[in-house]
């Protein structure tokens, strides 16, 4: 078996749509406005708790273990976005960060 290490020519397309529709898209619904609102009625740790279930839940077709992973993500980019004061562009930059990690470490190399 021989490996690929050289990333697909679609890579800028990849990273730029996930930034927008995915990352930016994501954090702003779940982080920007669900976590916000729920922080003035609860502690931030509970709100941060409850929005990163949310967010593992929207991830249901990934099938119960990427769900139960994407809602321990969601409650990083929670506590990050907790952390910077609600500076909405941590939380995106740090979700993208996880992403593009995620293709190049788990969809490439690919064997050929």
């Amino acid at each position: 078996m021989k490996f690929d290490f050289g990333l697909p020519q679609w890579t800028p397309i990849w990273a730029f749509s996930n930034l927008l529709f995915t990352s930016a898209a994501e954090e702003a619904f779940f982080r920007h406005y669900l976590q916000r609102r729920l922080h003035k009625r609860m502690p931030p740790a509970l709100a941060i708790i409850i929005v990163g279930v949310l967010f593992g839940l929207a991830h249901f077709a990934g099938g119960p273990i990427f769900m139960i992973l994407a809602a321990l993500a969601g409650i990083g980019y929670g506590t990050i976005y907790y952390l910077t004061g609600g500076k909405l562009l941590a939380a995106i930059l740090i979700h993208f960060g996880f992403n593009l990690t995620h293709l190049i470490l788990f969809s490439y190399p690919l064997p050929l």
